[in-house]
């Protein structure tokens, strides 16, 4: 889902997506985030199992983000979110702890 989007996918392949679509398409990272947030999240909060079992699936999520940085974001700063992912799977697997204790 993440790396599915069309401008990913021409990324992948080589291809600048702002000269293929000549600049009429404004571009956001929103599309991935909330996919990966959405798949992290429900799974975080539907599935009755110990927090240490999800850390792994939340740290995929962000290494999918990371992907698509490392393939070349077209969002103006990605970085920040990047931060802001981190964040809310951190903050989820924290809160996931505390209501085990």
């Amino acid at each position: 889902c993440a790396l599915s989007t069309q401008q990913n996918g021409y990324k992948m392949l080589g291809h600048d997506p702002t000269q293929i679509f000549e600049g009429c398409f404004r571009y956001s990272d929103s599309v991935t985030i909330l996919c990966i947030l959405g798949l992290t999240q429900a799974a975080n909060m539907s599935v009755p199992i110990r927090w240490k079992v999800l850390v792994p699936m939340n740290v995929v999520g962000l290494c999918i983000y990371a992907t698509v940085l490392c393939i070349g974001s077209l969002e103006e700063a990605p970085e920040v979110n990047f931060v802001v992912i981190a964040a809310v799977l951190y903050l989820t697997t924290a809160g996931k702890r505390t209501l085990e204790l």
